[in-house]
């Protein structure tokens, strides 16, 4: 899968415009394989280091795929294409991860109805804050 992404970079930097809307599903196809090698990296350094430096590492990479766009976009004046990130990022972190751990635990309980207690609730807001 890894040669997806080096055959969609030759698709990009070479003017097949035969080829140009194979270059999205190349990418998707080739970062794959390199999002699985940079978890399996943050997760070896977080053998070294410890689980809280661990954590850490393991967030702030996670996110490299859209500082990296970011960085690039912003070089070359596309200011838009940050914003527009940003909030994609946010939309989906708010909308899809909440709403799959919803639905999870839904499935989990076997419940139609989810309760919820107020105090672990107001204690995990004091833990996270």
């Amino acid at each position: 899968m890894l040669s997806f992404a080096t055959l969609c970079s030759c698709i990009d930097i070479t003017d097949l415009s035969l080829f140009k809307g194979w270059v999205f599903p190349l990418s998707m196809l080739g970062i794959i394989p390199l999002a699985e090698r940079l978890g399996f990296a943050t997760e070896q350094l977080a053998l070294f280091t410890g689980p809280k430096v661990g954590r850490l590492l393991n967030s702030a990479f996670g996110n490299a795929t859209e500082l990296i766009i970011s960085i690039h976009a912003l070089s070359r004046g596309k200011l838009h294409v940050v914003q527009q990130c940003l909030l994609g990022s946010i939309l989906s972190n708010l909308l899809l991860v909440l709403g799959s751990a919803f639905f999870s635990g839904g499935l989990a309980c076997g419940k139609t109805m989810q309760t919820f207690s107020k105090v672990t609730i107001l204690h995990y807001f004091y833990k996270i804050s």
